[in-house]
């Protein structure tokens, strides 16, 4: 209380640090939706899960972040449309994501420590309820070319042929059009220095418009005096016939391909969607334990009683502030529990009394946001169902 109490606070501006630390929307809408939680078991867990990947990032290791990609128009759409298909861009960007989702879930139960325990057993709890999808990984990787994002040529056994004629009739275009040049110039038709040009998408040469009947072909255009005309061979009209035959072939057997690996991840979507949002939560972890190291953020004693006993806080928005300019905030002792319930502040004007106040409220706001805080390790933290400025 008030309703704008977390931007009296600060917290909007936390939650823009923490936005920034995101590596796709799936995280940012979670962090947007971060909020206020008086459920000591839910604040215990987020808590756990913030402090284990904390340990993570102090740690350097080599977590998997590439390709954390917001799928879920692609998914929306299939679910919606039966007679839709992906796109080979969207099938690419499932495959790296699907991929990334995997490497997690592989990662966190693979983290021991000496003793042969689970690492990060809060992370690792999340990753065990989440399937991952080789088959579809391996599909997709059969028919996609990594590098070009495009549907490889033996894809298919058709795509294969198609393509194999496709390049035959794209060089018979070309040794054509060089054919019709020559044939051209020995006729006395066509200067030496004549040159190919394209009207309309044709490969067309210039020749004089009185000699426009002697070259077997189509006019496409004409010049502005109307004394030169651009003609299409004959021979090369057919093979661009042709040419335009097999690419409107290949574009069905695409579409055919395409359609078919939709429709083998069609049954999977309810899973899928699930999946991503373990990324997104994923993410939005990540972020948090990135501003918590940042801020030098803990998870300290944490305890389901009404209790702020803390040693050495720190506002950590102050603090960002003054590393900027070579300073740091001063820490604050503060101790309010079920023995001493008030606390008086008093001093000088200017001499940090609101500033006390503001880091009690955002303190204890961030931890019961699931977020580290700036304490000394030994300070003993609680939960409050209220907060009023």
């Amino acid at each position: 209380y008030p309703n704008n109490f977390e931007q009296r606070i600060g917290i909007d501006t936390v939650r823009q640090y923490i936005i920034e630390k995101c590596l796709c929307s799936l995280g940012e809408e979670k962090v947007t939706n971060m909020s206020f939680s008086t459920d000591f078991a839910t604040l215990e867990k987020w808590l756990e899960q913030t402090g284990e990947f904390a340990q993570i990032i102090r740690n350097k290791e080599d977590f998997p972040t590439d390709n954390f990609l917001d799928v879920r128009d692609s998914l929306h759409k299939i679910k919606n449309d039966v007679t839709a298909w992906l796109s080979e861009e969207e099938i690419s960007n499932l495959m790296n994501s699907l991929q990334a989702i995997n490497n997690i879930v592989n990662y966190l139960p693979a983290a021991k420590t000496d003793k042969g325990e689970f690492k990060y057993p809060a992370l690792t709890i999340m990753a065990d309820s989440i399937k991952i999808f080789p088959v579809i990984i391996d599909k997709a990787n059969s028919i996609l070319d990594k590098s070009s994002h495009q549907v490889k040529d033996n894809a298919s056994r058709q795509l294969a042929d198609i393509r194999r004629n496709k390049m035959e009739a794209t060089k018979a275009v070309s040794r054509n059009m060089q054919n019709a040049i020559r044939d051209a110039q020995k006729a006395g038709l066509l200067g030496k220095d004549a040159s190919i040009s394209l009207r309309d998408g044709h490969m067309v040469i210039p020749v004089d418009a009185a000699n426009k009947r002697k070259i077997k072909g189509r006019v496409h255009d004409g010049s502005g005096s109307g004394k030169t005309v651009f003609i299409e061979p004959e021979a090369v009209a057919e093979a661009n016939n042709r040419l335009r035959e097999l690419e409107a072939d290949e574009r069905r057997e695409v579409v055919k391909i395409l359609i078919e690996f939709t429709d083998l991840i069609r049954p999977h979507l309810s899973d899928l969607s699930h999946s991503y949002n373990f990324m997104g939560d994923i993410d939005f972890i990540r972020a948090k334990a990135l501003f918590g190291v940042r801020i030098n953020g803990i998870k300290p004693i944490f305890e389901n009683k009404q209790q702020v006993e803390w040693a050495q806080a720190i506002h950590p928005l102050l603090n960002i502030q003054l590393f900027q300019q070579g300073k740091q905030a001063h820490p604050l002792d503060i101790v309010l529990n079920e023995k001493n319930r008030l606390l008086i502040v008093s001093g000088a004007n200017a001499g940090g009394k609101s500033l006390c106040l503001k880091t009690v409220a955002l303190l204890q706001y961030m931890l019961q946001c699931g977020l580290l805080i700036p304490v000394h390790e030994n300070s003993r933290t609680g939960i409050f169902d209220h907060i009023f400025v």
